[in-house]
């Protein structure tokens, strides 16, 4: 369960750098600041669809072991999420 968490953290840690260099990316290659500022706002827009399906899809797997991380951590110890308040 420890590797499931450590593995699902490390996987999400990740997948934010790789937003975070894609974003400074764009700003560094754009011919002016302003068009950088436009390109991260059409990619990161609520109204592009594909761009958030692309990001779940890439964060599942982390979210995932987490998830399973948790689940069997409450089945091998049911008293313990009682009392977390689970």
């Amino acid at each position: 369960m420890r590797l499931l968490r450590w593995f699902g953290i490390a996987w999400l840690g990740g997948v934010a750098i790789l937003v975070i260099i894609s974003m400074v990316s764009m700003l560094v290659f754009a011919d002016s600041l302003w068009q950088g500022v436009q390109q991260i706002q059409d990619t990161w827009s609520p109204f592009n669809v594909a761009n958030f399906v692309v990001t779940v899809v890439i964060a599942a797997p982390g979210f995932g072991a987490l998830w399973l991380a948790d689940h069997l951590q409450k089945r091998r110890d049911p008293d313990v999420s009682r009392s977390r308040g689970s």
